[in-house]
C-alpha cells in the first residue's frame, strides 16, 4: 500500500498497528511506502536509495516505488494457454486404410431417411423403396425401380422429359461428379420462408420421397438411368411442377414469333385447356423468366436466333433451284374417283389421262421435237395441195 501523509499531523487508525489514514493528504509532503508492520516508522529518517540500506533482495522500505532498483513480485500461477492442434497433430478418427462407411468403424449417418408413413428410418433411398414395397404398396401405387440404357444424351433427355410428364414428377439435380448424377424429387427438403407479408405456396414438404433417378455414364459412352417415379408423403399437383426442357423449348418457339408474354400466356392456356400438364397452369412469370434466360443465351451466342436465319430457298445453289423448277413444272396426274358404272367410265378416264399426257409432252418437248412437228404439218399441207379438189391452194404455193 502506497499512501501520502502529512509529516506534521499524522493520523493513525490504530496506534499499535502503524496503519495511516488518508483523510489528510498533503500533496507537497514526501511519499512513503507503508507496510503492515507492527513497529513504527521513525519520523526523522530519510529515504535512501543507496545499495547499503537495501536488503538482500535490493528493495528498500524508505524509497519510493519508482526509484526502487528491484521489487519483489508475488508469483501468480496463470493457466497454461490451450494448445492449438494442427491437422497433423490431431488423432485420426479412422485408421488409415479404413473407410468411415465400411467395416467395423462404420458409424450411422446424420442424414437418415425417415419413412413418411411410419417411424421407420433408413440409410438410403434403395432401402426406403424396399421398405415401402413391403409395407406401403397398394394396387394403385407400386414402388417399382426402372433401369434403362441410352446410346445418346438426346435420347435420354427425350425419355426423361416424357417420363416426368406421364408421372407428374419433377426431379432436380442434387449431386453430380465422376460421371454420376443424382436427381431427387423437388418436394423433398425444408422450406425456409423469406417473405413475411405476402402468402406463398411452398413446394417443400419437409419429408423424404421415393422418387429419384441416378444417371451413370459408362466407359463405352452408354448412359444408364436407374430410378423410381412413384411418390410417397405428398400429393401430386401439376401446378407445383417445374417446366421440362421440352416444354421450355415450346415456349421459346413462341418467343421467336415476337409474341408478348400476354399473347403467349393466353395462347398456351387455350391450347392446353383439355390436357393435364404443367403448361396448362403456366404463369406469366414463368414466361418472363424463360424470355430473360433465352435472351441471355442469345447474347452469349449459345443459341441461334431463328428470326435472323435465312430461309432454305435462298441458300440453295442455282443447280438445285433449276432442278426443283423442272420437278414443279411437271404436273401431277389427278386421281379421278367416281362410281364404277361400267366400261364407259373407264374409257372416259383413259381419254382424260391421254390428254394430260399429251399436254405434259408438249411442255417438256425440246426444240428438236418442235421442228419435227412443223415438218409433219408441212407434209400434211403438201398432201392437201396435191388433192385435185383444191386447185387454188396449188397456185398459192
Amino acid at each position: 500500500m502506497h499512501k501520502k501523509r502529512c509529516s506534521q499531523n499524522p493520523n493513525y487508525a490504530h496506534p499499535g498497528t502503524g496503519m495511516f489514514l488518508d483523510e489528510i493528504i498533503d500533496d507537497g509532503g514526501p511519499e512513503e511506502v507503508v507496510r503492515d508492520f507492527e513497529e513504527d516508522v521513525p519520523e526523522d529518517s530519510k529515504p535512501s536509495t543507496s545499495s547499503s540500506t537495501a536488503d538482500h533482495h535490493g528493495y528498500s522500505m524508505m524509497g519510493p516505488p519508482h526509484r526502487q532498483v528491484a521489487r519483489p513480485i508475488q508469483q501468480h500461477q496463470l493457466p497454461r494457454p490451450p494448445r492449438i492442434l494442427s491437422s497433423t497433430d490431431r488423432k485420426l478418427e479412422f485408421p488409415l486404410g479404413h473407410s468411415p462407411g465400411k467395416g467395423p468403424y462404420a458409424r450411422p449417418r446424420g442424414n437418415q431417411m425417415k419413412c413418411p408413413e411410419c417411424p421407420v428410418t433408413t440409410e438410403s433411398v434403395d432401402s426406403l423403396i424396399n421398405h415401402c414395397q413391403q409395407h406401403h404398396e397398394s394396387p394403385e401405387k407400386k414402388f417399382l425401380q426402372e433401369r434403362r440404357a441410352f446410346e445418346t444424351m438426346q435420347d435420354f433427355k427425350k425419355w426423361f422429359d416424357q417420363r416426368q410428364e406421364d408421372t407428374c414428377t419433377s426431379l432436380t439435380k442434387r449431386t453430380g461428379h465422376g460421371g454420376e448424377t443424382l436427381y431427387r424429387c423437388h418436394r423433398v427438403g425444408k422450406y425456409r420462408s423469406v417473405a413475411k407479408s405476402r402468402k406463398s405456396n411452398p413446394r417443400k414438404v419437409d419429408q423424404t420421397c421415393t422418387a429419384y433417378l441416378k444417371v451413370q455414364i459408362g466407359d463405352d459412352g452408354v448412359i444408364w438411368a436407374t430410378g423410381c417415379f412413384t411418390h410417397i408423403g405428398h400429393d401430386l399437383d401439376h401446378k407445383l411442377l417445374w417446366l421440362t426442357e421440352t416444354q421450355e423449348n415450346y415456349v421459346r418457339e413462341l418467343i421467336d414469333l415476337d409474341w408478348t408474354s400476354d399473347q403467349i400466356f393466353f395462347f398456351i392456356r387455350n391450347e392446353y385447356k383439355d390436357y393435364d400438364c404443367k403448361l396448362k397452369y403456366v404463369s406469366k412469370n414463368d414466361i418472363r423468366n424463360i424470355t430473360v434466360r433465352y435472351d441471355r443465351l442469345k447474347k452469349a451466342g449459345r443459341v441461334r436466333d431463328s428470326s435472323n436465319e435465312k430461309p432454305k430457298e435462298d441458300v440453295l445453289d442455282s443447280e438445285d433451284v433449276t432442278g426443283e423448277v423442272e420437278e414443279e413444272s411437271e404436273p401431277k396426274i389427278p386421281r379421278i374417283e367416281g362410281p364404277e358404272e361400267g366400261a364407259e367410265s373407264k374409257e372416259e378416264e383413259e381419254i382424260v389421262t391421254s390428254e394430260v399426257v399429251d399436254v405434259t409432252n408438249m411442255i417438256v418437248v425440246d426444240d428438236v421435237i418442235v421442228e419435227d412437228v412443223k415438218q409433219d404439218e408441212e407434209e400434211e399441207f403438201i398432201n392437201v395441195v396435191d388433192d385435185d379438189t383444191m386447185p387454188e391452194l396449188q397456185k398459192v404455193t
